[in-house]
């Protein structure tokens, strides 16, 4: 009980999802593709429940449902398919969020990628 809680999200690569597994590579425009990153608890106690968004290249939000606690120094690997869009480049927003987290400050990341033509 005692201790503190601290999610941090990462960016890990862009790549595609065939036959439920994730190959890092480069895009072109149009592909449909996929984001990776990490969720890590830093902290030192379990965390609650948490949940993610992902701004998406089509400008939705996928928005995750809630997912299992994790304990301290343990991480979750995600990767979230996207269909393909017409857009040269994407800055992706992703945004993990718990009930107690003491750092605010690494609970979401923004990364850039251009797609080739």
């Amino acid at each position: 009980p005692n201790g503190r809680t601290d999610l941090a999200t990462r960016f890990r690569a862009v790549g595609v999802i065939a036959n439920d597994t994730f190959f890092p590579r480069s895009l072109e425009t149009g592909d449909a593709g996929a984001i990776q990153f990490e969720v890590k608890n830093y902290g030192t106690k379990t965390s609650a429940a948490w949940d993610f968004t992902v701004e998406l290249p089509n400008g939705t939000t996928y928005e995750s449902t809630a997912m299992e606690p994790l304990k301290p120094n343990e991480r979750a690997v995600l990767s979230v398919g996207f269909a393909g869009s017409d857009v040269s480049s994407h800055q992706f927003v992703v945004t993990v969020d718990t009930v107690g987290d003491r750092n605010a400050l690494n609970d979401r990341f923004v990364e850039r990628i251009a797609f080739s033509d």
